[in-house]
């Protein structure tokens, strides 16, 4: 990034977004958890599932039934795993943030330790589509008993695409914050 980017990174707000967060567990890369949801990539593959089976139901109707078939049955267990992972807190919830383009603060419930990896998906802008991210735990500040949430600051890793995202998100609401703010001192 250039020195102008860069500053840019810095900028924050407090803000309130649809948020899901996880540990990324020692079996996962990096790239598993930061490409595309899953969900998109499915559909995406559905698709392209689909036009293979038109493409040989021509030639032989018998294989393009088998090939059929085992799409519903992968179909049916990634909905399940879907809605595993919802049930596992991969859903987005709302969530009061501290935002930049270099990290994140928010609240969370469990037991997390610094220097823990997690994969954070925003939905900002109403946007359709997550920023998705990977970051680092860096600090926890610790609720007031057991059962209480736990604050967790978060370092991004380099992302330019999802960066800019953020870093263009921020900047708005920034922007739209300080008109707000300039419109209630005039009244």
């Amino acid at each position: 990034m250039n020195g102008i980017n860069d500053r840019r990174r810095y900028y924050r707000i407090n803000d309130t977004v649809l948020l899901r967060y996880g540990a990324i567990t020692g079996g996962q890369t990096p790239a598993e958890s930061t490409d595309l949801g899953a969900g998109i990539l499915l559909g995406k593959s559905d698709r392209d599932l689909n036009d293979a089976i038109e493409h040989v139901a021509q030639r032989d109707p018998v294989i393009a039934q088998a090939m059929e078939l085992l799409n519903r049955k992968i179909s049916a267990l990634a909905t399940q795993l879907l809605a595993a992972d919802e049930l596992n807190g991969e859903s987005y919830d709302k969530a009061q943030v501290n935002l930049s383009g270099c990290g994140i603060a928010f609240e969370a419930r469990g037991t997390w330790l610094v220097g823990e990896r997690l994969r954070i998906g925003i939905l900002i802008n109403s946007a359709r589509e997550p920023v998705d991210l990977l970051g680092t735990i860096i600090s926890i500040e610790d609720g007031e008993s057991a059962n209480e949430s736990c604050r967790l600051r978060v370092d991004f890793d380099e992302n330019e695409h999802s960066q800019d995202q953020i870093i263009q998100y921020v900047i708005q609401r920034q922007g739209a914050l300080l008109s707000d703010s300039l419109k209630s001192r005039a009244n």
